[in-house]
């Protein structure tokens, strides 16, 4: 289940990503997953399940269209 902290992190580093501008939207999804995922292992999260992946790159989805 995906946090509200951490689809602000996401939300963060999309519209980040966004403001660079030369970078394709599949590259910043991937750059954007990598960096939660990278995250979330590194302060103790764990592995994430396919369903947690699924549910981010849906939340990277919504944020990129609003």
């Amino acid at each position: 289940m995906l946090t509200e902290d951490g689809k602000a992190m996401i939300a963060r580093s999309v519209r980040a990503n966004l403001k660079k501008g030369s970078r394709k939207k599949a590259e910043i999804k991937s750059n954007v997953l990598r960096h939660f995922l990278d995250y979330r292992e590194a302060f103790g999260g764990g592995k994430a399940t396919d369903a947690l992946v699924k549910e981010v790159e849906r939340y990277i989805d919504k944020v990129m269209t609003t």
